[in-house]
Formats: C-alpha cells, sequence, structure tokens
C-alpha cells in the first residue's frame, strides 16, 4: 500500500481498497446471516486484506517493473539510515496514538467509564472530519521526498504553501456545517442532548482543524526533508502535555477538561512551533502562514454561515440527514462562487476549467 502511495498510484491503492471494504461488507453481513461463528468472521476479514495485499503486489509490480526483492541487495549502511528515519517515524506515530487514543483511558479512570461513551460519540466525529480533510496528505509525503532527492528548494516552498492553502479551502467547506449542525447531527444519529457533549464535540472539531492546516500539512513534507528528529520532539512534548492537561483538567471540568488538555497543546506548538518552522522552511514571513485561513474565512466561511443563517430562519428544525444536507448544498453555492472569484489566483481558474472540460470530455467519450 505504502509503495504504490511513493509511486504516486494513490488512484489504484483508493479502487482496491474500496473493493475489498466492499467485499469484505458483503462476506460479514452473508456471515451474520447464517450465524456463523465468531471464527468466521475473522477468518473473513483476514482473508479479504490478503487478496488485497497480492491485488497490491500485482499493481506494484506493473507501476514499477524494474522493482527487485532480494537479500543480495541489503546494505547494512543504508538500513542504518533508514532506522534513524523510520525509528523518528515510529516515535511520531506513537505520540499521535497517545494523544488520540488515551484521552478515554484518563477519564475512565478518573472520571468513571460512564462517560467514555459521550467523549467517544466525540472522538469519532472528529476523526471523520480529519478523515475528509486530509486525504491530500497521502500525495504531499511522496511528492515532497521526490522534490527533496532533486534539490528542488524553491518547489518545496511552493507544495508547502500552495497545498496549506488548499486545506485551509477544504477545512473551511466541512467545519463551518460540522460546527452549525452538530447538535442536530447528535441529536438525529444518537438523540444526545447532553450540552457538555457538545461543546467537546465543537472542541474537538476546531482541534483537528489547526491540526489538519498548520501542523499535519507542514510535517508530511518537512518529514521528508530532514525535519524528522525535530517532529519527533515535537510529538512526545505533545503527548506528554496533553496528558498532563487531560489529568489536571478533568478534575474541574469532566470530559470538557479532556477536550481542552487536547486542544491547548496543539494550539500553542502550532502558533510557536510549527508556523514559525514552516516560515523559516519557506522563507517567508508567519503572516503568510495565517494569511490562508482568514482570506478563506472571509470569502468562504462567511457567506457559508451566513446561508446556514439565512435558511435556519426560515425552516422549522432539522430532522432528518438527508435535510441537513440539502441545507448545506444550499448554503455552499455562494460560498464556492466567492471562492471561485476571490480566493483562487487566476492560474489557479484556469486550470479548474480545464479540469472540468477535461472530465466532461472523459463523460462524452465513455457516451
Amino acid at each position: 500500500m505504502e509503495v504504490l502511495r511513493g509511486a504516486l498510484c494513490i488512484q489504484v491503492r483508493n479502487r482496491i481498497e474500496v473493493l475489498r471494504d466492499i467485499a469484505n461488507c458483503i462476506a460479514l453481513v452473508i456471515a451474520l446471516r447464517v450465524n456463523a461463528d465468531i471464527r468466521v468472521l475473522a477468518v473473513i476479514a483476514v482473508t479479504s486484506q490478503c487478496l488485497a495485499n497480492i491485488a497490491m503486489y500485482i499493481a506494484t509490480k506493473r507501476a514499477l517493473p524494474l522493482l527487485r526483492l532480494s537479500w543480495r541487495l541489503y546494505s547494512p549502511k543504508k538500513m542504518v539510515e533508514l532506522m534513524s528515519f523510520s525509528l523518528c517515524a515510529y516515535v511520531i506515530t506513537i505520540s499521535n496514538l497517545i494523544v488520540f487514543r488515551t484521552d478515554q483511558i484518563v477519564i475512565s479512570a478518573l472520571a468513571g467509564v460512564g462517560l467514555v461513551a459521550y467523549y467517544h460519540v466525540t472522538t469519532r466525529l472528529a476523526e471523520i472530519f480529519r478523515l475528509l480533510c486530509s486525504q491530500i496528505h497521502d500525495l504531499l509525503a511522496p511528492m515532497s521526498s521526490r522534490l527533496n532527492a532533486q534539490q528542488d528548494k524553491q518547489a518545496l516552498r511552493q507544495l508547502l504553501l500552495g497545498s496549506q492553502r488548499f486545506v485551509c479551502l477544504i477545512v473551511v467547506l466541512l467545519i463551518v456545517p460540522s460546527l452549525f449542525f452538530v447538535e442536530d447531527l447528535l441529536r438525529i444519529w444518537l438523540e444526545l442532548d447532553n450540552q457538555q457533549t457538545l461543546w467537546c464535540a465543537r472542541i474537538l472539531l476546531i482541534n483537528i482543524a489547526i491540526q489538519v492546516i498548520y501542523r499535519n500539512t507542514t510535517n508530511q513534507i518537512l518529514l521528508m526533508c530532514g525535519y524528522q528528529k525535530p517532529l519527533m520532539w515535537i510529538g512526545v512534548v505533545e503527548c506528554i502535555a496533553n496528558l498532563i492537561l487531560s489529568c489536571l483538567l478533568i478534575q474541574t471540568l469532566g470530559i470538557l477538561g479532556v477536550a481542552l488538555g487536547t486542544l491547548i497543546p496543539n494550539l500553542v506548538l502550532a502558533i510557536f512551533v510549527s508556523i514559525p518552522m514552516a516560515s523559516k522552511f519557506t522563507q517567508t514571513s508567519k503572516w503568510q502562514a495565517y494569511k490562508p485561513l482568514l482570506i478563506t474565512g472571509l470569502t468562504i466561511g462567511l457567506p457559508f454561515a451566513s446561508g446556514l443563517l439565512l435558511l435556519e430562519q426560515v425552516s422549522q428544525g432539522y430532522n432528518s440527514l438527508l435535510q441537513i444536507l440539502a441545507i448545506s448544498v444550499l448554503s455552499v453555492i455562494p460560498a464556492l462562487f466567492s471562492a471561485y472569484h476571490f480566493y483562487l489566483s487566476a492560474s489557479e481558474r484556469h486550470h479548474l476549467k480545464h479540469l472540468l472540460k477535461s472530465i466532461k470530455h472523459n463523460r462524452q467519450l465513455k457516451l
């Protein structure tokens, strides 16, 4: 899977994963219908993943026909170099797991198991939001690695600045309806009307937005440019601060304190570490880091939120996901119009027109 990602064959990887998930789901439904044993379910899950791995290996061989796997190609020097990088990347991954997965352990240990269910709902909502916002990150690492190998510093700077602008656009388009409808979504899905849970959801959504824009985007590029050790120590500091703050704030604020214990270290590190590091790397002022989010908020977020507020005045509450989706689609139209005219540059508008024309042309050929 990661080899296909590194070879920029993301579409092939995605198709295989989608087919794997569909086949796995169908097999699990059939197994449950016939009251199969839990061991059968485990075999289905393992088999589907193995078949997906075989398909990815075949796709990798087609994408990289010169790829060879042999013990004779083993190099101790290269292995030491890779292990040094992998160790830092592994510590970063573990730090992220501690930040996102230990909150529920803290809640169960210090506030009771009953509150874990409420907090779990908010973390799942934030996780879905993160996945929707960060799909571009799959492309950033291999692209930055290739540019770094070519010593193309200018292209790397443009990649970082351009990706931040694009991620800002996606985050604002998603976070505005998420914050606006979070209460209705939790009420419709799970019949939840707990104010502390709603505020936890809002805090975690803002936390993910900050992380995706100012930390994950930067980290994906800097990690491939020799910054793995600083990023490792940043991750360690964040997870320690997260645990300490969560344990302290939960005593007085409950699960809201745990959410704040996640937000505060992320916000501080973004402002005082990640943004200055990105500014130094791109050789631009710190204002260039805040500028895309500010412009996006004014040109896209404000029209989007205004449309939602206006339609809320004429509607009589939201009782279904389809209704929420319809209101969001109607409200996003002026936001997209504003983004096209005031956020995108002339070259970006030209590329967008060319992309839409090519999609239309391909559809006509298929028909």
